[in-house]
């Protein structure tokens, strides 16, 4: 394909509708390629900036698993990271990355269009192995955001709840032998459904107690992003006192923390 065929296929890829499709707003670099498009957003720029107040993206090796669109993946090489591993398992989303990083000319993206193999212990379905797959690479830092809320539906079985919580932090206990960097966020409903509540009361620190004593001799917390609305902008900012309470004016999605984590040595 020549360039304006691949600009073509990129909007379609986008745009197609796919599980969690159009989750992500687009990356800088494709923003300027496609000004037009209609873009979904999580406040993806918001948790950059905040990200790379806390972190050194800077000659950095990344992992980023559950990708999909690609945008953290894309920032983090313009910030300057020396490469990043991506994996997504919705394959439109791979193809879209992988088709992305051909048009921007970008090399050190490497594409894996496979769901990330945890850990043995993540109990997977019993599906072709092709779909999944597992690194032996070592990482300055690896990006979980929003991810393992969905063990057991997009990956991964469990009975009931308190079982997925328990593989859930297996989950992100693994990534503790695999970067030394962790930024991690996750969802207050298991596998998104607001019938299913993780946490009883959908507190941030009901969460925090989650993620910091689940992973105590894996991981130490060193910051907590917290977004909050000024003005008419959303920043995130160190968690403290006030920002800490749950405001429902925000919605699910701004209430979630978002956690920098150090390996333990």
């Amino acid at each position: 394909m020549d360039r304006d065929e691949k600009l073509v296929c990129l909007k379609h890829l986008y745009e197609k509708n796919s599980k969690h499709s159009q989750y992500q707003s687009l990356p800088r670099s494709l923003r300027k390629i496609f000004p037009d498009i209609a873009v979904a957003t999580k406040w993806e720029q918001e948790r950059m900036e905040y990200i790379s107040r806390v972190l050194d993206i800077t000659d950095k090796k990344l992992l980023d698993i559950g990708g999909n669109t690609g945008y953290f993946s894309f920032e983090a090489i313009e910030r300057g990271a020396e490469s990043v591993d991506y994996y997504e398992g919705n394959q439109i989303h791979a193809d879209f990355v992988k088709l992305a990083a051909e048009v921007l000319k970008i090399q050190n993206l490497n594409v894996c269009p496979k769901y990330y193999l945890f850990s043995e212990e993540s109990s997977l379905k019993k599906v072709s192995s092709e779909k999944f797959s597992v690194s032996q690479k070592k990482y300055d830092i690896a990006f979980c955001l929003n991810v393992v809320h969905h063990f057991g539906d997009d990956y991964g079985e469990a009975s009931d709840i308190n079982v997925a919580k328990k593989k859930m932090l297996t989950c992100i206990n693994s990534l503790s032998k695999v970067s030394t960097w962790l930024v991690f966020q996750m969802g207050f409903n298991w596998c998104g459904n607001r019938e299913k509540p993780l946490f009883p009361n959908g507190l941030k620190d009901e969460m925090k107690q989650f993620v910091g004593q689940g992973t105590k001799g894996n991981f130490n917390i060193v910051k907590i992003g917290v977004p909050v609305r000024r003005g008419d902008v959303i920043v995130y900012e160190d968690e403290n006192t006030e920002n800490r309470v749950r405001d429902d004016l925000l919605g699910e999605f701004l209430n979630r923390p978002l956690f920098i984590m150090k390996a333990v040595d």
